[in-house]
């Protein structure tokens, strides 16, 4: 039930710790080709972990689309542009994602990184759950659920 304990993690960490960990996890099992336009995505990832605003939200998910939302940087950059604001055009209240939707593109990106390397992916699956449920702990997510 490794993958329905990844998608539950991808649901219940905080957005940015939850996008951190796919990127983490997509780098360290199948990191993209220099230059590339999954590269790309991960930067404007990286970029938006690092300083959260709009535009950097936007550069993630426009990027994501160069890399396709069938690759694992595409996923990770979706998420990104799903973990709120406007889904609109800039500066317009357009509509903003649904609640659930990010956290099915983080474990949607880890489970395509995954699949990558078929053969190790039970051990990949579980040194990601490790990692998740440590960054779990850290986020105190255990404690929320407990006191809910």
């Amino acid at each position: 039930m490794h993958r329905d304990a990844i998608a539950v993690l991808g649901q219940v960490l905080p957005s940015r710790v939850g996008i951190l960990w796919a990127l983490d996890s997509v780098r360290r099992i199948a990191p993209p080709a220099e230059g590339s336009a999954a590269a790309a995505a991960l930067l404007a990832v990286e970029e938006w972990l690092n300083d959260p605003n709009d535009d950097r939200r936007r550069a993630a998910g426009d990027l994501a689309s160069k890399a396709g939302y069938g690759s694992p940087a595409g996923c990770i950059g979706l998420a990104v542009f799903l973990s709120g604001g406007s889904m609109g055009p800039k500066d317009s209240p357009g509509p903003e994602p649904k609640p659930g939707l990010c956290g099915r593109a983080i474990s949607g990106g880890i489970s395509l990184a995954v699949a990558t390397d078929p053969r190790n992916a039970p051990q990949h699956r579980r040194a990601i759950l490790d990692d998740g449920f440590r960054r779990a702990d850290q986020a105190g997510i255990w404690k929320a659920t407990a006191r809910a």
